[in-house]
């Protein structure tokens, strides 16, 4: 019967311990989630609220970035594991790419910004 209890208990451990691996290891993907989906919103009411520049750039990539999401799974889908590392190289190219989008069209804002603020002051 203590040889159960054992057994039992070592699964527990086991169980728990995976679990918190898994906590772990997610809450950094939980939080840069929540960190994107604040950046969505924002970056769609200013785009719904103002015709500043850059702000397009801005809406763009962020539309681009929620499909680059996307691309894995289909990827998967079409290829299956083998040549998969193909679809990975272009995936982290575009969204490489939408960064420097998105980049780009916050400059233009910030540049706009700041003279604006510079002509009035």
């Amino acid at each position: 019967m203590e040889d159960t209890d054992i057994e039992i208990n070592d699964g527990e451990e086991v169980f728990e311990s995976v679990a918190s691996s898994l906590l772990i290891d997610g809450l950094g993907d939980l939080i840069g989630l929540i960190a994107m989906f604040a950046i969505l919103i924002s970056v769609v009411r200013l785009f719904r609220s103002t015709n500043a520049p850059g702000v397009n750039y801005m809406f763009y990539s962020m539309v681009l970035t929620v499909i680059g999401f996307i691309i894995p799974f289909l990827s998967f889908i079409a290829v299956g594991d083998e040549g998969h590392w193909v679809f990975d190289v272009i995936l982290n190219i575009y969204m490489g790419l939408i960064a420097v989008l998105g980049a780009y069209g916050f400059w233009l804002l910030t540049t706009h910004v700041i003279e604006n603020h510079a002509k009035n002051a």
